[in-house]
């Protein structure tokens, strides 16, 4: 009894989250678009996840946009694209987003969908590393 009481509290939750993202809430449609990429309580599936994060991401949301680079970054459910994946952390870069600011420093680092610029990488890196990213000092 106790699984099935947990998995109609999780649904529950789950309309209400739904709910929330089909009204426009940023954080609803970001979450929504987690459970989508980790199938958690819903089927996976990469295009809903994507199609959520860029709802949020177009409200501003930052980790929305960082994970959208990300997709495009390794080619996550989507053809790898360097371009894309330097816009989406560009601007979650623009709201500090530590994760974002080390991996657009990489892009820089290597010239991936940018021109190698190791001065621009350099000074994205030590952003991520004041906000105490730790891979930041790895590189």
């Amino acid at each position: 009894m106790r699984i099935k009481k947990k998995k109609q509290t999780e649904s529950f939750q789950n309309s209400d989250l739904r709910s929330k993202a089909d009204q426009g809430d940023a954080n609803a449609q970001y979450l929504l678009g987690e459970l989508y990429d980790i199938g958690q309580d819903v089927p996976k599936d990469y295009a809903q996840a994507r199609k959520w994060w860029e709802q949020a991401a177009a409200q501003g949301h930052a980790e929305a946009q960082y994970l959208l680079g990300g997709l495009h970054d390794i080619g996550h459910g989507v053809p790898q694209d360097y371009g894309k994946a330097r816009q989406w952390y560009e601007q979650a870069v623009v709201q500090n987003h530590a994760e974002a600011q080390y991996n657009l420093g990489v892009l820089y680092y290597e010239g991936l969908g940018v021109p190698q610029d190791r001065t621009k990488a350099r000074e994205l890196f030590e952003k991520a590393d004041v906000q105490l990213y730790s891979d930041s000092r790895a590189a």
